[in-house]
Order: C-alpha cells, then structure tokens, then sequence
C-alpha cells in the first residue's frame, strides 16, 4: 500500500499549472456551446420571459409574463436581477441569459475543490470530486448548470451554506456561522422554500456534534438569524406593497404547496429520485457512494473523516427530504450532487490506493488506472456530446421545432419578413425570438394576437392544432424543416369565433 498516494499535494509551479489544467477541463462542460440548444419549454421559457420583461419594463420588484404581475411563477427574483443585468452587459441572447447559471456552478465547484483539498489535505480527492460533479448529468445537463433555471444560483448558495456550517462546527467561528446565515438568505431568494431544504441535515450534523446547547445560547446564532431574515422576508413584503396578493400566492404555491401537495401533475413514487439517478443522472457514480461510505466504517476522528461523515449526511439527507416531498422533479435533487461527489470521490481514490497493495501486480496496477481513467474520459466525452448535440433539440419530445426554425431558419434569411406562430405550446419560451426577430426587422406573431389573414405565412408544429387551422383556413405548405412546417393562407373558410 502507498499511504501516501492520496495525500498526493503538488507545489510551486507544478500545483498552479495543474490547477489551471483542472479549471479548463472543469469549465468546458460548463461554458461550451451554451447557446447550442434553443430555450427550454416550461421552466427555463418562464423564467427568460420575467427577465426579458424586467429587462424592458424596469419593475425590479414585480416579475411579468406577457404583460401582466407573473403569479404562477411566485419564486422571488435574485437570479432574474442577474439575468437582467447579463442582458444589459452581454446583449439579447441565449448564451446572457445561461451566462449566470454557467458562472454559479463553476463557483461551487471551486468551493468544493478548495473545501476538500484544505479540509481533506488531498489534491487527488478534490480534484476527482469536481470532475465527478461536472460529468453528473443531473447537474451539469440539462436544467442546472447550463441553463437559465434557479437550481444552479441555488446549488451555489446551499453548498456555500454547508461547507461554512462544517467550518463553524470545526472552528466555532462566529464568520462561519454568519456565513451561513447569509447565504441561506440568497438560497431563500433565489428559490423560495427550496432554499432550506438542508436545515434538518444541518441540524441533525449540530446535534451529532453536541455543540446545539452551545449554539442556542450563542449570541451569533441569534444575530445570524436576523441577518437571515433581514435578507430573505424584505423582497416578499416589498412585493405584496406593489402586487396584493403575492404572499398568499407564494404560500399555495412554495411554503407549503410543492412539499405537502403534487403540484401540476408532478407526483411521483418515493424510489422516484433513486430511480433517476441510477438510471441516468447520476450514471456511474452512484456506484461509488456505498463503497466511500464503506471505507468511513474505522476511520479515526480527523478532519478528513468528519469532511467525508458531513458529506454522506448532506448527499444522503438531502435525497431523503427531497423524496419525502409529494412533488418531484429530477432537478430538485440537484443541491445533493456536491455533496454525493464528496463521498463518491473518495471511494475512487480508495480503491485506487489498493492497487498499491503489494500482492497486486504491477499489470493489474495499470490495467486499474487505465479503466479508471476510460471511466472518466466516457463521462467527460458523453457530457460534451448531450450538451453540444444540437439534433436532440429538434426531436426532443417534439415541442422545440417552431423554435429552432425561427432562430436557425427564419432569422437567417432575408426574403420571408413577417410570420405568424400557432402553436400555444411554443409559449413562454418563444418570446426571446420574437424580441431577436423584432430587433432584426423582422416579425413573428402570436396567432392568438393577430387574426390569420390570406397573404399571412403561418408556422406550426403541433399536426392536432393544424388540423384545426385547415377547418379555418385554406393553407399550402411552403416548406418543411427542423420538424416546423410553414404554411401560406391562402383563403379564410371560417372565421375564428
């Protein structure tokens, strides 16, 4: 055995070049092709509509969706603000609008690097764990790192929130407590209720650590609560001032809706989380956690081991509370993956430390670091691929084709002006093209704004609703691409009512 194999620390110029090299390969997954795919439907379209109208009306306390105070959307506007001003530096696209999501998770993932490495006093551990986080499709695909979603902003304030909550316990540093606090403050107003989903894993570690009578009679604790709600209630009152009855939408909707209740259909099994990520958002590292939990069975008490103790209780509590919920969404799981990479980084570098054992031969020592570094290479290679792909976003469920036309097809020609979108499906998601389209010159209408007209070229995708316009209109097919058609009218058979 080569003990000192996982304590392997680089210095000098050896230590910084090899830091650079992990922040790009780090960042590549991140930052690459971010504008490869179209907005997303759902999710991604609402949130890039508030800031596209937060971006032209100036309200920064009230969030809109075509036109009006956005209520189905109740989550308070943190990420919206820096989308706003991405959009004011970067200009009106895609690539603006993800910039800030891109950013947060390449923030966490230096956090937890530099957590692990000082805490865990190993280069190897913490650099296997950020290559574990960024090759996590539940984290660095779709919905989280790359795209204008909460859940990346959120996953950078909850791990900030963690990793100064283990210093505090570690330390009793008053900065760290504070630190805390604070962070689980911007957690609260970046997603609302999601934001403290870690409170009982947070408590439950106090309490392991014996230090919660100390903490109650802790003067920081108190004023780190204030700080706390000094960050978090402001917005929520300021808001309800300029938009009454935002607080009762946010309680159905946030504080006691989507944990108690299933919302929009959103109701799964409690193996639903396990499922996902043994299937494909977490493939193949949920391997690793039981055998990193493993190797904690007899470990002394040291820094390293309370790092990898902390870890498996925030990976594993947080996957706990997130399946007790009644509404699930695989994203929902995603502040869990730092934390899980922890432990899954751990038992890699274990098991790469016994083929140093010396009844294994030097064959099978470099026959285990070659598939080591294989697995590796195949989950760097296939994040790159799902996330650069640009074909999976025209079949995709089959509901981003009036997109990719008008982004891809229509505002790269110059003989076609105006059109008409009908498809109600394409909404909210379509309204960054129709603002391009707008600044180009060109026009793309909402159907349910403008009456179809003979003369008009309408585009559609749906082949259900087209069925209802030939009931209408007398349309011929122009063209066909990317899974979108474009129709001319030609003749109204039967005005709309």
């Amino acid at each position: 055995m080569n003990p000192g194999f996982g304590h392997f620390q680089p210095q000098g110029k050896l230590y910084r070049w090899l830091v650079l090299l992990l922040a790009i390969v780090v960042g590549i997954p991140l930052f690459a092709c971010l504008d490869a795919v179209t907005i997303r439907k759902w999710d991604e379209g609402r949130l890039v509509a508030n800031a596209l109208e937060m971006y032209a009306n100036r309200n920064f306390w009230v969030t809109y969706c075509f036109g009006v105070p956005d209520m189905w959307n109740t989550k308070p506007p943190l990420l919206i603000w820096i989308q706003v001003l991405s959009l004011q530096t970067f200009g009106l696209t895609e690539w603006a609008l993800r910039l800030p999501s891109a950013v947060a998770s390449m923030l966490t993932c230096i956090l937890i690097f530099r957590f692990v490495e000082r805490q865990g006093k190993s280069f190897l551990w913490a650099a296997l764990t950020v290559l574990i986080l960024v090759t996590t499709r539940g984290y660095a695909g779709m919905h989280v790192a790359r795209t204008a979603d909460y859940d990346a902003l959120l996953v950078l304030w909850t791990t900030i929130a963690g990793i100064s909550l283990w210093k505090y316990c570690e330390h009793n540093s008053a900065r760290n407590l504070y630190i805390t606090f604070i962070s689980m403050g911007l957690a609260v107003l970046t997603k609302s209720a999601a934001g403290l989903m870690f409170g009982p894993c947070m408590l439950l570690y106090i309490v392991f650590r014996k230090q919660l009578p100390a903490l109650l009679k802790s003067k920081h604790f108190y004023i780190g609560i204030i700080l706390f709600l000094l960050i978090a209630v402001p917005f929520y009152l300021i808001r309800e001032h300029y938009n009454p009855g935002y607080i009762k939408a946010v309680n159905e909707n946030e504080w006691g809706g989507r944990y108690l209740v299933a919302n929009e259909d959103n109701g799964q099994p409690w193996y639903y989380y396990l499922k996902h990520v043994v299937e494909r958002m977490f493939v193949p590292w949920f391997v690793f956690v039981p055998i990193g939990l493993w190797f904690t069975r007899k470990m002394p008490a040291t820094a390293e081991s309370r790092v990898l103790q902390y870890s498996a209780l925030m990976g594993l509590g947080f996957f706990i509370v997130a399946s007790v919920a009644k509404t699930k969404l695989f994203w929902y799981i995603a502040p869990a993956y730092p934390f899980l990479a922890v432990l899954c980084a751990y038992g890699i570098l274990k098991l790469i430390q016994a083929l140093y054992h010396p009844v294994i031969k030097p064959v099978f020592r470099k026959a285990g670091f070659v598939l080591v570094a294989l697995l590796f290479l195949i989950t760097y290679v296939t994040i790159l691929v799902d996330n650069g792909w640009r074909k999976e976003d025209a079949t995709f469920l089959n509901i981003y084709n009036t997109s990719n036309y008008v982004r891809d097809r229509f505002l790269q020609q110059d003989t076609l002006k105006q059109i008409v979108l009908h498809d109600e499906k394409c909404y909210p998601q379509m309204i960054l093209y129709m603002r391009m389209a707008e600044r180009k010159g060109y026009k793309v209408w909402d159907s349910r704004d403008k009456k179809i007209a003979p003369g008009d070229y309408v585009l559609t995708e749906d082949p259900e609703m087209e069925k209802e316009l030939h009931q209408q209109y007398a349309l011929q097919k122009i063209k066909e691409e990317l899974g979108a058609r474009v129709w001319l009218c030609t003749a109204v058979l039967k005005p709309a009512e």
